[in-house]
């Protein structure tokens, strides 16, 4: 018997317990008859074989995996497709199974699927099937295409620039067919950002640096978009006071933009609610002048920086996408065609709205010891770190203020 046929039927079991179990969470005993289970029964093995049904058709049941963010995402969807047909079909056929509780899908749903993915994930492990399938590629492996044709890959990794765009192209087409990340190394990815942002070199495309895959990259831009969203929907009270604020105290635009260089050296507009007298970035400001000597910054500009209400603005950013919540402060386009250091790796994540520098540092931090801060955040990238991070950011906000 193989790994997936041993899979399905621990998972037709599972998935039965956690309905029974749901049924007795839903209903007491005192009220579950066995006249209940018995009308219910039939019903419940209907649905039982419709949810392992869906997670075969989303591909739980593979003979390989490159990740156990995969299997969990898949277990996921599987379970979720499985509630969705399997009310559909209820609701169908309501005449004869009209009376099977709809509450039970929502209850059985984390007791289900905590077990079947932590049983999937064991399996898959202890038999070998979770592994990541790389190939690296320079110019002498491009005569010798047929051979990645036939393989199964998972990645594509290009470790030396290549003489001609088409190869780029053939490159990008093979990874399209096969399913797989087409990466570059860190060091050849410095080089060819470098040249894009100081305009050397205007490369139609970029790819993204490799580095260890990330399977949490999708969690941390659910918990972006979700958390953006519940902060901007509670915070528009406060942020339509502070436009108004703004509007009164001084003339100019409510909302400042600047550009900015995001992930892969492209250029985004940054929004900030404007501190500042129009006109003012044409004047630099001393090291010693403090922020509120600054004569640039209004009244209510003071007040927004030190409370950071000018960068509510950037969840907006964030939902775009050009942000995340956490990551390397998002830097100007000058500073970055400045200074090298500012690019290459660093930009191959998104910048942040807060960041390991900004709760580490504050504001005092020499920008040296940013990009310590910056690369260190790269390296060690998860959402627990991010998570940690905002926590942190709303300490340093509530009792430093300003800093």
């Amino acid at each position: 018997m193989n790994i997936a046929a041993i899979l399905v039927f621990i998972d037709i079991i599972l998935i039965y317990i956690g309905f029974l179990f749901s049924f007795c969470l839903r209903f007491p005993w005192a009220k579950f008859s066995p006249e209940s289970y018995q009308n219910n029964l039939h019903s419940l093995q209907l649905i039982v074989l419709l949810y392992v049904m869906a997670m075969v058709a989303v591909g739980v049941y593979k003979k390989r995996f490159k990740s156990y963010f995969i299997i969990i995402q898949k277990t996921f969807l599987g379970l979720t497709l499985g509630i969705l047909i399997s009310m559909s079909f209820i609701y169908v056929f309501r005449s004869r199974w009209g009376f099977f509780p709809s509450s039970i899908f929502l209850i059985s749903f984390p007791i289900i699927f905590l077990p079947v993915a932590v049983f999937n994930l064991v399996i898959y492990k202890l038999s070998g099937k979770i592994s990541k399938k790389v190939v690296f590629i320079n110019e002498h492996s491009l005569n010798n295409i047929n051979k990645i044709l036939e393989e199964e890959v998972d990645e594509i990794v290009l470790v030396t620039e290549l003489a001609k765009t088409e190869q780029l192209y053939l490159l990008l087409k093979i990874a399209e067919t096969k399913r797989a990340k087409l990466s570059i190394l860190p060091r050849l990815y410095d080089e060819i950002l470098a040249k894009k942002i100081n305009g050397k070199e205007k490369p139609q495309l970029l790819l993204p640096a490799y580095s260890q895959a990330n399977p949490e990259d999708l969690l941390i831009r659910i918990c972006d978009v979700v958390i953006s969203s519940i902060v901007l929907f509670f915070s528009l009270p406060v942020m339509g006071l502070v436009a108004l604020l703004i509007k009164i105290n001084s003339y100019g635009p409510i909302i400042y933009k600047q550009r900015r260089i995001g992930l892969n050296g492209k250029e985004f507009r940054l929004y900030k609610f404007r501190s500042m007298m129009v006109g003012a970035q044409q004047f630099s400001r001393p090291e010693w002048i403090s922020l509120e000597e600054d004569e640039r910054v209004t009244r209510i500009g003071i007040f927004i920086r030190r409370t950071r209400l000018d960068e509510l603005p950037q969840l907006f950013n964030v939902i775009k996408g050009d942000m995340s919540l956490v990551g390397p402060r998002p830097e100007a386009v000058y500073r970055v065609k400045e200074h090298r250091s500012l690019q290459g790796i660093r930009l191959s994540v998104r910048p942040g709205l807060t960041g390991l520098a900004q709760i580490k540092g504050y504001y005092h931090t020499t920008p040296h010891h940013k990009l310590k801060y910056d690369y260190l955040y790269i390296k060690n990238l998860s959402l627990r770190l991010n998570l940690n991070i905002l926590l942190k950011t709303v300490l340093v906000v509530l009792f430093k203020p300003g800093s």
